[in-house]
């Protein structure tokens, strides 16, 4: 008899912590640390390493550093890689980046002239040059003439955008565009300007007037 309460005051500290198991990992829940990491927030590493060295890294469009490149953290999916350098032909690569797993890119870079790459959104826009071809991207000009250039982008449903640039021979360029949709927009110019538009009863401004959504 003597061991009972012995076997009741071990029993009640079991049921104890047990108890404050269950606290620790309904605070911890509610804090969202027992959570496992999401595709969205899931990493791996990329190491990019050039001959010669000193290229510039771009993941999709965006540069991450210049070659060479150790131990980056990447999202994981699929991606393109571009090293550029100037003086030499660009580098692309399509790879998978895994969860805390390291991608390794070893890019060999031979000499180049130069180049313009035009990547747009939406992709298949169509690009102009002033005087000269019509082209869909993303697109890559090559043996283009040292100067200035002005383009047009132009697809069904978007604003058509303008732009330019400047290619120095054995540059390499990056440009990118997102073109503004052109649902729900309206323009109204009047001769002579300044002319106050009505819609609806109420007053939406004067001449020339764009109108968004």
């Amino acid at each position: 008899m003597s061991m009972q309460p012995s076997h009741r005051r071990s029993r009640h500290c079991t049921q104890l912590q047990q108890h404050l198991q269950v606290l620790l990992l309904a605070a911890l829940a509610v804090l969202g640390l027992t959570r496992p990491a999401t595709a969205e927030s899931a990493t791996g590493i990329l190491r990019v390493s050039s001959d010669p060295s000193g290229a510039t890294v771009y993941l999709g469009t965006r540069p991450i550093g210049e070659t060479p490149l150790d131990s980056y953290r990447a999202p994981v999916g699929v991606h393109t890689v571009r090293v550029l350098r100037d003086n030499s032909l660009p580098y692309v690569r399509r790879i998978t980046i895994r969860p805390e797993q390291t991608t390794e890119m070893k890019a060999k870079l031979y000499p180049g002239k130069g180049s313009v790459e035009i990547v747009v959104d939406p992709a298949g826009a169509k690009l102009k040059i002033a005087g000269g071809e019509e082209w869909p991207t993303p697109v890559r000009l090559k043996d283009l003439k040292p100067g200035k250039y002005s383009y047009t982008l132009s697809a069904p449903g978007h604003e058509e955008q303008k732009g330019s640039f400047d290619f120095v021979k054995g540059k390499n360029v990056l440009l990118t565009a997102t073109m503004m949709s052109s649902a729900g927009m309206v323009a109204i110019t009047s001769n002579p300007g300044g002319a106050l538009v009505i819609m609806d009863g109420e007053d939406a401004g004067v001449t020339p007037l764009h109108l968004d959504d």
